[in-house]
Parts: structure tokens; C-alpha cells; sequence
């Protein structure tokens, strides 16, 4: 089980930092922590897929939870970077 280093959930056997990667099915995934929503969030990223959880909704953004306003939109704008044809 991945996740992130800081999580309180118990089960996660694979911790994981801004900056790491891991491979699913042959897919490299990059790691980027999206704080905002909580403080342990993060985002699995390709060139052709972005997992985000929480971070984004298709109608929108996630519930501030943990995380400030601040958080919250240097989150967006690590997203907004992502390549137009990427689906997230």
C-alpha cells in the first residue's frame, strides 16, 4: 500500500515524499505533495495521467480540511504545469 510519509492512517506500507516515483503496470509515476485539502495529500503524476485525488474534482477543488487557502493554491499551480493533454 503507497501513501504518503506523514499520513495517520495506519496499513501504508510504502511511504512515499514529494519527488519520488513509483511504477504501476509499467507507468512511471512521479510524486508531488498537493497540500491544501489535508496535510498529507499527494498526487500521482505521468505525462498522460495525473491521479489527484481530493486535490481535484471534476466540478471544482476539494474541501480545505487541514490545509490554508496558501496550501491550497501552490497546489494549483504545481497542477496548472501539467500538459494540456494530460487527463486527469
Amino acid at each position: 500500500v503507497y501513501g504518503p510519509i506523514n499520513s495517520p492512517f495506519a496499513g501504508i506500507t510504502n511511504t512515499l515524499v514529494d519527488g519520488d516515483s513509483i511504477e504501476v503496470l509499467g507507468t512511471r509515476f512521479n510524486i508531488i505533495t498537493t497540500l491544501g485539502h489535508t496535510l498529507d495529500h499527494i498526487c500521482y503524476i505521468h505525462e498522460e495521467l495525473a491521479f489527484t485525488g481530493d486535490t481535484l474534482f471534476s466540478g471544482g477543488c476539494g474541501r480545505l480540511f487541514e490545509g490554508t487557502p496558501e496550501q491550497m493554491w501552490e497546489s494549483f499551480n504545481k497542477l496548472r504545469e501539467l500538459p494540456k493533454t494530460c487527463k486527469v
